[in-house]
């Protein structure tokens, strides 16, 4: 990777460091060689990487090509499905709840 691009992400770490601004950026070029770099807590971290996912899905979805509407479709999938394990666990979380109360018998 370009050396001034990777001093450019340094640079910008260490500034939202001393402004206590939480920061993550990731750049690679086309054989993988890239920079990486994370200030701040872990659970401000978190929200920024999900802010950069659900940005990630929305250029997805909206892209007509192939392997973004394949993508797009997987990832509906996995959310379906991740929804009905959940639904699932609130199930039975609701049963084991109504036989401690002694409702189920």
């Amino acid at each position: 990777m370009n050396e001034k691009i990777q001093n450019m992400i340094t640079e910008l770490g260490k500034a939202c460091r001393a402004e206590n601004v939480t920061l993550s950026l990731a750049a690679y070029d086309q054989v993988g060689e890239g920079k990486l770099v994370q200030n701040g807590t872990n659970p401000r971290i978190e929200l920024v990487i999900s802010k950069q996912i659900e940005q990630w899905e929305k250029v997805l979805k909206m892209c007509d090509c192939l392997a973004c509407r394949m993508r797009a479709t997987v990832l509906e999938e996995e959310d379906q499905e991740l929804e009905n394990q959940l639904d699932d666990f609130n199930e039975f979380t609701e049963k084991l709840e109504a036989f401690f109360r002694g409702d189920l018998t």
